[in-house]
């Protein structure tokens, strides 16, 4: 996932060959390498894509503390979702925007979207949603408010494109329909689901192989779209 997000085109070539010739050999590129080494297509793709895991994390972390830090000062967690404009200087590579969003959703524990402004007046980027949230379709959602241009994807993970005099509106609507969901602590929900221990016996499986189980905060059925990915 990484190593598609970014890199150089000879470095998913290798990626590639991984797949189809994952023993052929490649000259090496291993640290202090000699002229003649040779390594297998598979272990060097395994090496270029866990550096790229190790640098994409580091660089994620910085954007999140920068955005995060602004979310903090202009109080936009105060809102039903969260709405994060990039401004100049906050800018990172657009490959990362959806691990941003997710990131962000995470930390706040509500759906969140992350774009820029466009040459157009638009805002794009992209939105993400949250398991076991009262929106159980935030695509939908912001569909349903008829202020975007397009919300094109998954149904908590798509891109989108909002002219920039909407999004006003659009908290506006987001705090009005769901004025009557109680504001839950990040501390509550992880409260809560530490008491899920069985939820510990389905490491890396998908939420669709656990057994069905009502929200300990809510007290409706979680909803099991979820996976572990330990590369995620």
């Amino acid at each position: 996932n990484a190593r598609i997000r970014g890199g150089t085109q000879e470095e998913k070539e290798v990626l590639f060959k991984a797949f189809i010739s994952p023993l052929e050999k490649l000259p090496s590129t291993k640290r202090g390498h000699k002229p003649g080494d040779t390594e297998t297509a598979c272990a060097q793709a395994a090496r270029i894509c866990t550096n790229a895991k190790n640098r994409q994390d580091r660089t994620k972390q910085k954007i999140l503390d920068t955005l995060c830090f602004e979310i903090d000062k202009q109080g936009l967690d105060a809102h039903k979702i969260i709405f994060m404009q990039v401004d100049e200087g906050e800018e990172f590579d657009t490959t990362l925007t959806g691990l941003v969003a997710m990131g962000i959703a995470s930390k706040y524990k509500k759906p969140t979207c992350v774009g820029r402004i466009c040459n157009d007046g638009t805002i794009k980027g992209s939105i993400r949603g949250l398991a076991n949230c009262p929106i159980t379709d935030f695509r939908q959602f912001l569909l349903d408010s008829k202020l975007f241009e397009y919300v094109t994807g998954h149904a908590n993970a798509a891109g989108f494109s909002i002219p920039e005099y909407n999004v006003d509106r659009l908290i506006d609507y987001a705090d009005e329909v769901l004025k009557d969901i109680p504001k839950v602590s990040n501390k509550k929900i992880e409260s809560a689901l530490r008491k899920l221990e069985e939820v510990k016996k389905y490491k890396e499986y998908s939420g669709c192989d656990m057994p069905d189980r009502i929200c300990p905060v809510c007290g409706k059925p979680m909803i099991k779209d979820g996976f572990d990915i330990p590369f995620e």
